[in-house]
């Protein structure tokens, strides 16, 4: 057991055992700080990001202490399996995800306005500025923290990512897929073989895609859906799911365009894409009521795990043999965890 007191809103780090015991707890900063995302490494070390209001020192009186002293500004740490600290650095952007790359690289997702550099000082030193009120960014930093490149997308209008999503994987090919929103229209791999504008008029999400070197394999649009979360499989597939209340269509224009009509106020949905981005099945589920989809993971089998809330009844799986009905008329919500085959 362990007590941590201190400034509101400081930062934690907590390990557990395999049998779910507490190995350590503690606070590896001080001032205001908070933790967006974290992702291990294969050395079993550990990565954070997150935002902080300087100044805020991370490992206080460890040899690699640092001291953070600008206002408003996202961070990246690194770790050791103890929690000690093994650097922590600056983000010149406001940085919503994390992911790490099978080579230990470092891959980042957020937005930004104005002008920013990435890397000051170091060979890959890259300045970019938004083209709207707020863009969209994608890093990959070295397993030591340096910078080794930034992609931006944007438009004239508000791009930036839904920020109750968890919106960057890495996928065994150490490509990278970023889950978003934006508002407007949206331009990814600005002067490239593949570049593409997404968006119309209002919100709309997208699924994109990068190849390691940054430059963009593939984008596309994700209709206007609700908190969708993604994450990659094992196959080099990626996985999508969220919410709709109103029909939406996955995959227009194309040989498995499907179109989905919720039942319910608000209804779950899970899309699973190829590799080349095109739909391979999405998959509904819902009631008379509401269903809310909270997360969402998957095994090395290429299986997929759901988790929410509902308000009973809500149909997983309707017409297939494993069709399950969830009534838990004891309580006004119920949670479920629903198991989908590749």
């Amino acid at each position: 057991e362990l007590y941590l007191d201190g400034h509101p809103y400081r930062l934690f780090i907590a390990r557990y055992n395999p049998d779910g015991t507490l190995n350590y707890a503690k606070s590896p900063s001080n001032g205001l700080c908070g933790a967006w995302g974290i992702s291990v490494l294969s050395d079993d070390s550990f990565v954070i990001n997150g935002s902080y209001n300087g100044p805020v020192t991370f490992g206080p009186g460890e040899p690699n202490e640092t001291k953070l002293s600008s206002s408003n500004y996202s961070f990246i740490s690194r770790f050791n399996p103890d929690g000690t600290l093994i650097w922590a650095k600056e983000l010149p952007f406001f940085c919503q995800g994390i992911a790490t790359l099978s080579d230990d690289s470092i891959a980042l997702t957020g937005k930004f306005t104005g002008t920013a550099t990435f890397g000051p000082g170091e060979p890959n030193e890259t300045v970019i500025t938004s083209i709207g009120e707020e863009d969209i960014v994608v890093a990959r930093y070295n397993l030591d923290g340096t910078f080794l490149w930034v992609k931006l997308a944007g438009g004239p209008d508000f791009d930036g990512h839904n920020s109750s999503a968890r919106p960057i994987s890495a996928l065994p090919d150490n490509s990278i897929a970023v889950l978003g929103q934006l508002y407007g229209t949206a331009t990814f791999g600005i002067g490239e073989a593949n570049e593409t504008t997404l968006g119309i008029t209002g919100y709309e999400n997208f699924l994109i895609r990068y190849n390691p070197d940054g430059s963009l394999r593939w984008a596309k649009s994700l209709n206007n859906a609700i908190g969708m979360r993604g994450m990659a499989l094992p196959d080099n597939s990626t996985v999508v799911a969220g919410g709709f209340n109103t029909p939406v269509v996955f995959d227009p224009g194309e040989p498995n365009e499907t179109v989905l009509t919720n039942i319910g106020d608000k209804d779950i949905f899970i899309a699973r894409h190829k590799e080349d981005g095109s739909l391979f099945w999405v998959k509904q589920a819902g009631g008379a009521e509401a269903s809310l989809f909270d997360a969402v993971t998957s095994l090395e089998n290429d299986s997929i795990f759901l988790t929410g809330t509902f308000v009973a009844p809500v149909i997983f799986g309707p017409g297939e043999p494993n069709e399950t009905i969830l009534d838990d008329a004891q309580f006004e919500y119920g949670c479920f965890i629903a198991k989908y085959i590749p």
